[in-house]
């Protein structure tokens, strides 16, 4: 599906970027394809749902975006996401940022953790994500510049007995993007680790609210001005990295008796 805006591609055409969003209907990708559509950029959305991809970019488009696609894929079936880089590549020749914003927050209750929940989170939260990348990294390193984004989480930072399974698959992906870094530095190639803390968002709202949640929208402006400013690791909001300073920090022998 294409949406154009020909008045903002008159307009722009000199400064467009052409942006790739995977996970795009996730409240704080859109904020920051917002900002991107604003820009006059061309995006190509991914999501699970049609229906949900439809009217995102038909927002998008009357925010400003020159133009909008979107494909399907799903997270959990390697050949989805094959399907979806081909038709991303079949449509944009150029590509000056990806962004990974798709993830799973599981619920694991007071019991076993069952096998299939943690292939599941694992799937989602890493392995999706770095086979999405790899895709992408021969494109990259040909073409020297642009910037790949990958929406991580404080949970990485350090292993917590509510959620173990999220935080081992966050540490993951956070330790996966450090080493993509230091490969793609020598070629010029931005890439970012951006690690929010809690987010109001759907995924979280079965948790209890309290002050450290931060808006969706603010977030997701964080990630547009850290992709911008070519930022390398980022936490979202900024206070999250003094509190993690401090959780890293703790003795296992403290840490292990804290619940939170």
């Amino acid at each position: 599906m294409v949406i154009n805006n020909t008045n903002s591609m008159d307009m722009n055409k000199a400064r467009q970027q052409s942006v790739v969003i995977f996970g795009a209907t996730s409240a704080i990708a859109y904020e920051a394809a917002k900002q991107f559509a604003a820009e006059g950029a061309r995006l190509f959305l991914c999501a699970r749902r049609e229906d949900d991809l439809q009217r995102l970019a038909g927002d998008l488009a009357v925010r400003g975006a020159a133009e909008v696609q979107f494909a399907t894929f799903n997270a959990m079936q390697p050949k989805s996401i094959a399907a979806a880089v081909q038709k991303i590549r079949r449509s944009f020749t150029e590509i000056d940022c990806l962004l990974l914003a798709h993830g799973y927050l599981p619920n694991l209750g007071d019991g076993f953790v069952k096998p299939e929940l943690l292939e599941q989170t694992f799937a989602i939260n890493f392995t999706s994500t770095a086979l999405l990348i790899e895709h992408f990294v021969p494109y990259f390193e040909k073409r020297q510049e642009g910037s790949i984004a990958v929406i991580s989480s404080v949970a990485g930072d350090r292993g917590r007995g509510k959620n173990y399974p999220y935080c081992a698959a966050k540490a993951a992906l956070t330790a996966y993007v450090s080493g993509l870094r230091q490969r793609l530095h020598p070629l010029g190639i931005h890439v970012l680790t951006i690690k929010p803390g809690f987010v109001a968002t759907p995924m979280t709202a079965r948790l209890p609210q309290n002050a450290l949640f931060a808006d969706a929208g603010a977030v997701g402006r964080g990630v547009h001005r850290a992709i911008k400013r070519r930022r390398e690791v980022v936490y979202l909001p900024g206070y999250w990295r003094l509190i993690m300073a401090v959780v890293k920090a703790m003795p296992e022998a403290i840490f292990k008796r804290l619940q939170f």
